[in-house]
């Protein structure tokens, strides 16, 4: 915004990575987040476009769009303990 210091907003970022790193996501709000990106991602499927759009972005993120299921694969197999350790290596100062 307009008239915000750099230091003020980078504060606040922090002030929100710690929050979010002060506890460990739970089993029942990972399966609960697991279940809403399934949910957008098959269905995202179902049309010509959203098909066209995923195999894209597979292309770009993963070079490959014949990738689209390890996107997939990746996320049901995410543990708590794998959030854990990235929030560690990239969150945490």
């Amino acid at each position: 915004a307009p008239g915000v210091s750099s230091e003020r907003l980078r504060g606040e970022i922090q002030r929100l990575f710690d929050r979010f790193t002060a506890k460990q996501v739970s089993d029942a709000d990972l399966d609960a987040a697991k279940r809403r990106v399934r949910v957008s991602f098959l269905s995202g499927l179902e049309s010509d476009p959203g098909l066209a759009l995923s195999l894209a972005k597979t292309e770009l993120f993963y070079g490959d769009w014949r990738k689209i299921s390890l996107f997939y694969r990746t996320m049901l197999e995410t543990t708590a303990e794998d959030l854990e350790r990235l929030v560690k290596k990239y969150l945490r100062e």
